[in-house]
């Protein structure tokens, strides 16, 4: 019984507090409805003073007038309307020509891409190595052979001395010509003549006609710069199956040579005629003749200049 007592002591406590709670809630509601009435109340009280200074105003100054008035402030506000109007319409407008700028600009960045990309291709076509081919006037004893598209081969067949130049007259830029030699027995080189040089058939480098008439450099299997009837010592001899390179850099007049990609010290200066290449040897693969950027070229270890005379 005690805790039927306590049960029900628990739930009286309960209800009287949802009771007090329901109580609160519409105090608060009536609260708000008589805020509510007052408000409405001073708001219906507002709209009759309005309507009395509108009757007021419209006796003193008549209601035509007043009319009058509404109709131009009715009136400035359309206009103002109609302005904005406009100016939507205008700014839509200029949104629009700006679209069309921006695609016609998009379409002109197109254009200018397509005609870059072309001009690159069209370089890089220009910059492609030059075709090898040589002025051979003996073709009985030199066979000109092609390796694999752009490497060639030249075989010597007869025993006797000849000197073969390129048909590429080199006058600007950096120009690189890599020869390798083979069944040689030592009687082989790689230089330059002037282009005026008609060389002739069975003509040996050391020949009058080069040294005399055309002014002619060359570089021998011993290392030898051979050059105006001068020997001058000082560059490694090569063997054959080595890669030999001559660098003609008309930027700064000079021809060089590598054995194997080392750069020789013996240098050619102040070169400033039309050039051609040439080599002589028993079998000569040219393996590439290029153009090149920039030069190879680097400040060596007793390093020596020979002076191209004009």
């Amino acid at each position: 019984k005690a805790e039927e007592y306590e049960q029900d002591k628990e739930t009286t406590k309960k209800e009287i507090a949802k009771t007090n709670e329901e109580i609160k809630r519409r105090k608060e509601a009536e609260k708000q409805l008589q805020n509510i009435k007052a408000e409405n109340k001073h708001f219906k009280l507002e709209n009759e003073m309005i309507k009395l200074e509108i009757i007021r105003i419209k006796q003193k100054f008549g209601s035509e007038k007043i009319d009058e008035e509404i109709q131009i402030i009715e009136k400035h506000e359309l206009e103002k309307e109609q302005e904005i109007e406009k100016l939507k319409k205008n700014i839509l407008n200029i949104v629009k020509e700006n679209d069309e700028q921006i695609q016609n600009l998009r379409e002109e960045i197109e254009n200018e891409k397509k005609k870059t990309t072309i001009i690159k291709e069209t370089h890089e076509i220009l910059k492609l190595d030059p075709i090898i081919d040589i002025n051979n006037l003996i073709p009985q004893d030199i066979e000109f052979s092609d390796i694999d598209g752009v490497m060639k081969k030249l075989t010597k067949k007869d025993l006797q001395y000849n000197v073969i130049s390129l048909t590429q007259v080199m006058e600007h830029d950096i120009w690189s010509l890599e020869a390798e030699f083979n069944n040689s027995q030592d009687f082989v080189g790689i230089g330059i003549v002037r282009d005026s040089c008609e060389i002739q058939p069975g003509v040996a480098p050391w020949d009058p006609q080069l040294i005399n008439y055309s002014t002619k450099s060359g570089w021998d299997f011993c290392g030898s710069i051979y050059y105006n009837d001068v020997d001058t010592v000082g560059n490694t001899g090569y063997k054959d199956g080595q890669i030999v390179r001559a660098e003609l850099d008309f930027r700064k007049q000079s021809l060089l040579f590598f054995v194997d990609e080392i750069q020789q010290p013996i240098i050619i200066t102040n070169i400033n005629d039309k050039i051609f290449l040439y080599q002589a040897g028993s079998e000569c693969i040219i393996r590439s003749l290029k153009k090149l950027e920039a030069p190879t070229s680097e400040q060596v270890e007793y390093e020596k200049a020979i002076q191209w005379l004009a």
